[in-house]
């Protein structure tokens, strides 16, 4: 007897895809989404001119 070949629809790899992703931790689901790096994100630092670094730049000839 000849196997029959499976293909899936598009709305059936969908739903294994999010019953797959369901079981996975926090930590999986961070480092398979590729943005690891970003998981505990600081805003950029800024560098503020103190006043003395004001005065020098505008009295320095």
């Amino acid at each position: 007897m000849a196997r029959q070949e499976f293909t899936p629809t598009p709305a059936e790899i969908r739903r294994e895809c999010e019953r797959i992703r369901s079981e996975w931790s926090e930590d999986t689901l961070w480092k398979r989404s590729g943005l690891e790096q970003y998981r505990h994100w600081m805003p950029p630092m800024v560098h503020m001119p103190q006043t003395h670094e004001l005065v020098e730049t505008i009295t320095d000839p």
